[in-house]
């Protein structure tokens, strides 16, 4: 119930008036054609990506292969962040300018005089959305954005054997807890110790080359998040992925999930079964 509600009401005036005296109606003749004509000799093309993933630090070199391109008109993103295709484009990482850290190859950024290929330098991922499999966009000037072969993707992504996956620090140890958050992408390239708590809010990715790998853990909780074994256009073909759900019969149980569990509010790809 509302109690001491004071309601006022101010007085207005309508006043009729002719619309038309103030304002132009008049449209142009719709029996005027507009002649639109699209010609794909003129359209930008990508038909080749020397990579599909780079580290989340950047200084990653990426090559694009195609046609119509324009030496200083053309740009670059990938998954929505400019990848530097001349040197005063590129960026920093952790105050350091990338071309200053280890092995950043910054020399050969730039379209090729014939206009088929673009070699640029990656910026630092700043994970405002999803990392995985993300468009490559090249805008030229006065073309407009090229069109890509399906292939053309691209994923920030860190590997867990890497100290910068980890803020610096050594990758997890035996008993740690895992979160990987959203917007991360983690390659697996090692077997890790035995973990306690794993968190995927991100995408883990099992590698396919780096031999058999081995995930042990006590609970493993893919909250909206993806674990990829393989997929059906790049299986587990030789090598041997092992997920392993360790504990004892009387360990801690997770409110609703239990114990000694893996379990999934989001998508898990094992081989060609989603």
């Amino acid at each position: 119930m509302l109690k001491n509600l004071l309601v006022t009401y101010s007085p207005c005036i309508i006043v009729p008036i002719d619309p038309y005296e103030f304002f132009d109606f008049e449209l142009p003749s719709a029996s005027v054609p507009l002649l639109y004509t699209y010609d794909e000799a003129l359209t930008p093309y990508v038909e080749w990506i020397s990579r599909l993933n780079g580290t989340t630090a950047g200084g990653t070199t990426v090559q694009l292969r195609g046609s119509g391109f324009v030496v200083n008109a053309t740009s670059v993103t990938l998954a929505g962040i400019p990848c530097a295709v001349n040197y005063d484009e590129v960026e920093s990482y952790r105050g350091l300018h990338l071309c200053e850290w280890d092995g950043v190859d910054c020399t050969g950024l730039g379209v090729s005089d014939d206009g088929t290929s673009i070699t640029c330098l990656t910026a630092p991922w700043d994970y405002s959305g999803d990392a995985f499999d993300q468009p490559v966009v090249v805008s030229v000037d006065e073309k407009g954005h090229a069109v890509n072969a399906e292939n053309v993707k691209w994923s920030y992504m860190n590997l867990w054997s890497s100290t910068t996956t980890w803020g610096g620090n050594e990758p997890p140890i035996e008993g740690d807890s895992v979160v990987i958050t959203y917007g991360e992408y983690i390659v697996l390239d090692i077997s890790p110790p035995e973990l306690n708590l794993v968190v995927v809010q991100g995408t883990l990715d099992f590698h396919r080359d780096v031999g058999d790998l081995n995930f042990n853990a006590s609970y493993i909780v893919l909250h909206y998040g993806r674990m990829i074994v393989g997929t059906a256009e790049d299986p587990f073909a030789t090598n041997i992925a092992t997920i392993t759900l360790v504990g004892s019969r009387d360990a801690y149980e997770l409110p609703v999930y239990g114990a000694k569990v893996c379990t999934s509010v989001g998508y898990v790809y094992f081989g060609l079964l989603p």
